[in-house]
């Protein structure tokens, strides 16, 4: 028996057209209701670990839109297609984001499926010829989502020196995978508990997370410090299974800061730091280092001198020891 006839569909074509606007606006209204209430949704992004399932996406997707840097677009194209209440595109375009001077060719492909009388994409899976660290700067698209999301405001309400940590699981998305969303997501929120307990306790403030990573800041180096150690502490000796592992990274300098959020290149940095770090081990610079001097609280090891992404030079950075 022969199926549905495939052919070309406009409106698909405007339905990918509109998608696509609605994330260079950060619109995140616009983009779920594009997207199929499924069980079977899935978003796989560029990056390793950006993968949504069905339930993640209904639960954090709205504020992953959100934190997307801005960007606009060029050089578009389009093909659509649909066979019965199926359909598919691919939607290609060039773009830059703001604040950059470098062009991308960016690509995805949309599975759509007709649900209530209105196209809904069920399966998207995007791809770009560099990799994110080229055109975003960050290895981990998630540290650079928290960095976006703690710059929604721009109204300077005062500044001065403070330590910024980042925590962010590695191997998250093989272990959803193992795992489930269900169980991945009990751990997930586990997890971020413990690590604001942590902070409070250590004199920081947890100002931001968005899926399993984590934006602290601190008065002073020591306590961000101590604080880092304690979460790797907290994830070792943990007797569940999958066993976590965080990467962190941790930066001191001078901070902007609203009513809520924290900024500046000290942000940026921090954030850039903890992208360097292996899973289980934390990363700090030297200015971190130099804030507590000979205190014989803390051991580092393996100086390196490191390029990142978006400022000038080489940085130095260590590993904090934190076992035994």
């Amino acid at each position: 028996m022969q199926g549905p006839a495939i052919t070309p569909s406009r409106e698909l074509e405007a339905v990918a057209n509109r998608l696509m606007e609605a994330l260079s606006e950060g619109d995140a209204d616009v983009v779920m209701n594009l997207l199929s209430e499924d069980g079977a949704m899935l978003y796989v992004g560029t990056a390793e670990e950006e993968v949504w399932t069905a339930d993640m996406l209904r639960r954090g997707f709205a504020d992953f839109v959100k934190a997307i840097p801005s960007f606009g677009y060029s050089k578009v194209e389009v093909h659509a297609f649909s066979a019965g209440n199926i359909g598919w595109a691919f939607w290609t375009a060039v773009w830059r984001f703001a604040g950059s001077d470098q062009d991308i060719r960016f690509r995805t492909t949309m599975v759509f499926a007709l649900e209530k009388g209105q196209w809904r994409v069920v399966h998207m899976h995007n791809s770009t010829p560099v990799s994110n660290v080229e055109y975003v700067g960050q290895h981990h698209a998630r540290l650079e989502e928290l960095v976006a999301a703690a710059r929604e405001s721009h109204s300077h309400s005062l500044s001065g020196v403070a330590t910024i940590m980042f925590t962010d699981i590695a191997n998250s998305a093989a272990i959803v995978s193992a795992i489930g969303d269900s169980r991945w997501l009990d751990l997930v929120t586990a997890h971020l508990n413990r690590v604001e307990e942590i902070v409070t306790r250590n004199g920081g403030k947890l100002v931001k997370t968005l899926g399993d990573g984590t934006m602290s800041t601190f008065g002073s180096a020591s306590s961000a410090m101590s604080a880092a150690i304690a979460v790797q502490r907290s994830l070792a000796s943990s007797p569940e299974e999958p066993r976590l592992q965080s990467r962190i990274g941790v930066h001191t300098g001078e901070v902007l800061q609203t009513t809520d959020d924290f900024y500046g290149t000290v942000v940026n940095k921090a954030a850039r730091i903890a992208s360097t770090a292996s899973p289980g081990e934390i990363r700090v610079s030297d200015a971190t280092r130099i804030m507590v001097g000979g205190s014989s609280d803390f051991a580092f090891s393996d100086l390196a001198c490191v390029a990142l992404k978006g400022l000038e030079g080489e940085h130095m950075v260590y590993r904090l020891d934190w076992r035994g």
